[in-house]
């Protein structure tokens, strides 16, 4: 329901009938009267009438208090600051504070009507322009009235600014203040009203200065037939004006006063509009506008009114209305006790037209309501709480920029075994015409509290962000929310509330929640009559019938696109059909919204919610990745293999194309190849220079046991066993072919004793290498792991027969490994895995030596192989949401390599210092299956994933060996492996104490 409350009439014409008395005029200054009764001439500062245009910067304080003798029927207080009746046109111009105060006095009739007002004014003119640069203050306080068997009346009333037929403008602050009085009698009418700004069928109204309107109703406890007592507060009335423009800060206040003790009807309203426009023409706002309505209390045989409306803006019959400030309105009802009917209802309006043009709004609008307190025993009592942001009843349209909030909350209610309503209703924007909103709208309805003996009860809650009828169309782009929430029987929220057969295009996200004791229900955009829809927002429905969309009669199209938000779960289907419905899918562009920590992998997820005699035609048209970024999560549509289309789910797995930990392996085994190649490598050059150093002569044999290039064979005599350290550095580059790669640094360093026993050199070494693991690739380039590796062996390289020479190694190592990642279907999600590996390796080759003389130096090509085994445990990835952890089976890898190398090494002197530069070349070829394999698994699915090695590799390496001193040597050298997809390359330094 609409609630409204209009200016009382009779009051109206009351207070202009007495500002059309004749009266003499009083000087400019201080005035002051007491005693005024029935037939006392208004307090006037300065009377202008007859003028033609008027100039003032002077000051005026007027006084005006009614008789309290109580000798009289009637008593009136009418004070006035500036004063002209005139029936020619004048122009008032005042600069001066004007402070004008009414005080109401007491009024008895015996067997008649008893009357008591007090009116005041700050500038009043009956025909002309009103122009105002200086403070105003009103105040006006109601007295009392009293009658035995008739009616009693008090009236208070306070304007700053009143005028006709003219143009008004002020700039600087005014505040009207009316307290309603006390009555008692047959008929009771305490009445309080306030004005800031009145233009009573004038021209254009400016304001730029600071307005206060405040109005409290009067005290009536006596017993009455009917008691009224009202407040109404107006900050700048237009009625049946031009234009109305304000850029100040304007504030409308009103509480009801009491009717109590009331044997027929009471009532005990308020009624605040910052700015009212009624019949005017367009209303522009700029400035801040607070608008506060409170019911006063009510108590009365039949009916009770404690109700409270306050409105920012109301436009009634005028033109367009255009804000760009912001508004806060709020209201809460009273408190109504009554035998038959109560009624404690509170309404809260940020912009109300009626029968009105266009509402463009650009500022923040804030509204709330609550209900109040209502009794009854027998029939009725309601304390319902409504809220709009913007209502508009002309059907022209709404454009709103601004950002919304409406509030409603129901209020409490006792009804025994009577009927009690204490619903809340709130909505964003309604209309009657077409609606653009590119604001965010946030919309609560709660329901309230009914205590009901035997009588039916409701305390429903209904919240729409947009609502609009009569086959008007919606255009959003802003985000919407409403959340509903009833106090016992139901609760309904929606997003966008179209009745008429509209369209409906939208791209704002839209959050919708209900929940009610008998049911709830959410919808993101309802179309009660069919429509035309395109939807690209998020929406978001939380209830026990919860939607995306929903038609409920009639056809529903499709236009363009359609997104599906999956974060509301499998069991929550997106678009409802009722059961007269039809939905026409119009070959609409299908698309998803997910989050990760939402979707429940494996599930359907059905699409359409159809009712038995529902029609659901047509097919959507999608991308079959629906966009993915992950490249090993798959988004299925699934069309049921059936003839329609009500049935069709999306389903989403995780099904791996590749795996990260599978490369991990990958460079696993190329590190631990390397760096046992590494070590072979050192070994096998430095075996070749003691053999070059032989040659020399700078080294003997001990023993006799064979012949080196007629040399004895045996253990060399010299110092050369010895205790190493090598610092190590390699990159491993390995290419995204076909979807993922990586590129490895490591560092890391090695320790080692040599010794030599008879013709064979041993090494037994130890390693500590780290590497950071950046993975590469479409989907896996934000992933990273540490590994941290612990390598120890046992190598020796001796003679076999005559030039011939073996060459052996044993190494073992364990590897910890330290993963980060994204995850996820648009890789979102974090997430992170520990885990360990280890692995052995067992070399051996034989070589024959070429000696090519001391200027040349030695020939070696050497043949053989490796055998390589590497083992990962099995281990679960830890995501930021737990359903996209995988797990990940061991693996257990091993692989036979044939190797192959020519090694050249020569000795030389270089600035007097001994050298012995060295390079070799080789081939390596794997003898066995290249493919690592492991299995995965995310959800429900588990996959199979494999990762291929190259077949053949070539290898490279240098190095130049300096004998520092008769004790100690340093060598320098590159390694490097080269294959169709990979590179690998590494820099030592080898520092060797030698005994």
């Amino acid at each position: 329901m609409t609630l409204r409350r209009r200016v009382n009439v009779t009051a109206t014409i009351l207070f202009f009938g007495l500002a059309l008395w004749v009266v003499s005029p009083l000087q400019a200054g201080e005035v002051s009267q007491a005693g005024l009764n029935t037939n006392a001439d208004p307090v006037i500062g300065k009377d202008i009438s007859g003028s033609e245009s008027f100039e003032t910067a002077e000051a005026y304080q007027v006084t005006a208090e009614g008789d309290l003798t109580g000798s009289y029927g009637e008593v009136s207080a009418t004070a006035f600051g500036v004063y002209a009746d005139s029936s020619g046109r004048i122009v008032l111009e005042s600069s001066g504070d004007i402070d004008v105060s009414a005080t109401g006095g007491t009024a008895v009739g015996i067997a008649s009507n008893a009357t008591a007002r007090a009116y005041a004014t700050g500038m009043f003119m009956s025909e002309g322009d009103v122009i105002n640069r200086g403070g105003v203050t009103v105040t006006s306080a109601g007295g009392s009235a009293s009658s035995d068997t008739a009616g009693a009346y008090v009236e208070a009333y306070a304007a700053g600014l009143y005028a006709w037929g003219g143009d008004m403008e002020s700039s600087e602050p005014i505040t009207a203040t009316a307290t309603g009085g006390r009555a008692s009698g047959a008929i009771v009418f305490a009445h309080a009203e306030t004005v800031g700004f009145y233009a009573a069928s004038g021209d254009a109204v400016s304001n730029s200065g600071d307005i206060t309107a405040a109005a409290g109703g009067g005290s009536n406890t006596d017993a009455a037939v009917t008691v009224i007592s009202f407040a109404n507060a107006f900050a700048i009335y237009a009625d049946n004006g031009g234009d109305v423009a304000n850029d100040g800060n304007v504030f409308a206040r009103a509480t009801g006063g009491s009717a109590v003790n009331v044997s027929s009807t009471g009532y005990a309203n308020a009624d605040a509009s910052a700015i009212h426009a009624y019949g005017s023409g367009a209303v522009a706002n700029s400035g801040s506008i607070t608008a506060t309505a409170n019911g006063g209390v009510a108590a009365a045989d039949q009916t009770a009114y404690a109700v409270a409306v306050a409105r920012g803006i109301y436009a009634y019959a005028g033109g367009d209305v255009t804000n760009n400030g912001d508004i806060f309105v709020t209201t809460s009802g009273g408190t109504a006790d009554a035998v038959y009917h109560a009624y404690a209802d509170a309404g809260a309006y940020g912009i109300h037209a009626e029968e009105s043009g266009i509402i463009e709004n650009s500022g923040a609008i804030t509204v709330a309501a609550t209900g109040g307190s209502a009794a009854t025993s027998l029939t009725f009592a309601y304390a319902t709480a409504e809220t709009h942001g913007i209502y508009s009843d002309g059907g022209a349209g709404v454009v709103n920029f601004g950002d919304i909030i409406a509030t409603a909350i129901g209020g409490n209610v006792e009804a025994d075994t009577a009927e009690g309503i204490a619903d809340a209703t709130a909505s964003g924007i309604y209309a009657n015409g077409d609606v653009q909103n590119s604001g965010n709208v946030k919309i609560a309805a709660t329901g309230g509290r009914v205590v009901s003996g035997g009588g039916d009860s409701d305390a429903a809650a209904s919240a729409r962000g947009i609502s609009v009828n009569g086959g008007a169309s919606v255009l959003n782009t802003g985000n919407l929310f409403a959340t509903a929430a009833a106090g016992s029987t139901d609760a309904s929220a929606h997003g966008i509330y179209i009745n008429g057969g509209g369209g409906v295009a939208n791209s704002g996200d839209i959050t919708v929640s209900a929940t009610g004791a008998d049911g709830s229900s959410a919808s993101g955009i309802t179309f009660e009559v069919g429509g035309i829809l395109t939807n690209t927002g998020v929406i978001t429905a939380e209830a026990d019938e919860a939607h995306q969309v929903s038609v409920l009669s009639a056809t529903l199209t499709l236009e363009d696109s359609f997104n599906m938000n999956l974060c509301m779960g499998p069991d929550t289907r997106a678009i409802h059909v009722g059961e007269t419905a039809v939905m026409d899918i119009n070959d609409a562009r299908l698309t998803l919204h997910y989050e990760d920590a939402a979707i429940v992998l494996d599930a359907a997820y059905n699409i359409f919610d159809a009712e038995e005699t529902a029609t659901v035609s047509g097919s959507f048209s999608f991308d079959s990745t629906f966009g993915a970024l992950n490249p090993n999560v798959r988004i299925r549509y699934n069309d049921m293999d059936t003839n329609g289309a009500d049935d069709d789910t999306v389903s989403i797995s995780y099904q791996p194309v590749a795996s990260p930990f599978l490369m991990s392996v990958d460079f696993l085994r190329r590190n631990f190849a390397m760096s046992t190649a590494y070590l072979n490598d050192r070994l096998a050059e430095k075996f070749m220079e003691t053999q070059l150093r032989i040659n020399s002569g700078e080294l003997s044999w001990h023993t006799v046991t064979g012949a080196w290039a007629d040399k004895a064979a045996g253990a060399p005599k010299g110092e050369v066993n010895g205790l190493y350290t090598s610092p190590f550095l390699a990159g491993v580059e390995v290419d995204a072919s076909p979807l993922i790669g990586y590129e490895a640094e490591t560092a890391g360093v090695s320790a080692g004793y040599e010794r030599w026993f008879g013709t064979t050199l041993y090494c037994l070494d130890v390693g500590f290498f780290q590497t950071d693991l950046d993975y590469t690739g479409t989907g896996f380039d934000r992933n990273s792991e540490m590994q941290e590796m612990v390598v120890t062996g046992l190598h020796a390289m001796g003679i076999y027969i005559d030039n011939w020479t073996w060459r052996a190694g044993f190494t073992g190592f364990w590897a910890w490994h330290d993963y980060e990642g994204l995850t996820g279907i648009d890789l979102a999600t974090r997430e992170q895995a520990e885990y360990q590996s280890n692995g052995l390796n067992v070399s051996w080759m034989i070589g024959r030596r070429f000696d090519m003389g001391d200027s040349v130096g030695i020939l070696l090509p050497e043949i053989g192989g490796e055998y390589l085994y590497v083992r990962r445990e099995g281990f679960t990835t830890e995501a930021e949401s737990a359903n996209w952890n995988v797990s990940e089976s061991s693996t257990g890898d091993d692989q036979i390599t044939g190797v192959a190398s020519l090694r050249w090494m020569s000795r030389m002197r270089l600035w007097g210092i001994p050298m012995a530069p060295s390079v070799s070349a080789g081939l390596r070829l794997l003898l066995t299956d290249e493919k690592i394999e492991e299995e995965q698994t995310g959800g429900s699915t588990t996959t199979l994933v494999q990762v291929e090695q190259d077949k053949v590799a070539g290898t490279v390496s240098a190095s130049l060996l300096i004998n520092v001193t008769e004790h100690q040597d340093v060598a320098f050298s590159y390694d490097g492996g080269f294959s169709n997809e990979a590179t690998q390359q590494g820099l030592a330094f080898r520092w060797c104490i030698k005994f």
